[in-house]
C-alpha cells in the first residue's frame, strides 16, 4: 500500500498534448481540467451503475431459474 500524500492530495499527470488541445477553446485550463474530469467521473459512475444493475438482474434470473428448474447438479448430489 502506498504512503499518504501530504495532504492527502496525490500529484495527477496529464498528458501534456492533451492538456494543450482542451486549453485552446478556452485558456481556461484549471476550469477544463476539473470539466473534464467531473464528465469523466460521472461518465464512470453510470458505467458502474449500469454494471451493478446488470449484476442485480443476472441474479434474480439465476434465482428465478434455479427455483423454477432446480440446480443443474441436484442429480449428481451425494449428501
Amino acid at each position: 500500500m502506498n504512503a499518504p500524500f501530504p495532504g492527502g492530495k496525490r500529484p495527477v499527470e496529464l498528458d501534456a498534448a492533451l492538456v494543450q488541445r482542451a486549453e485552446k477553446p478556452t485558456r481556461d485550463r484549471p476550469g477544463t481540467k476539473e470539466r473534464l474530469l467531473a464528465a469523466r467521473l460521472a461518465e464512470q459512475d453510470s458505467r458502474l451503475a449500469q454494471r451493478r444493475q446488470d449484476a442485480e438482474a443476472h441474479a434474480r434470473f439465476t434465482s428465478d431459474f434455479i427455483e423454477t428448474h432446480g440446480h443443474w447438479a441436484e442429480d449428481d448430489r451425494s449428501f
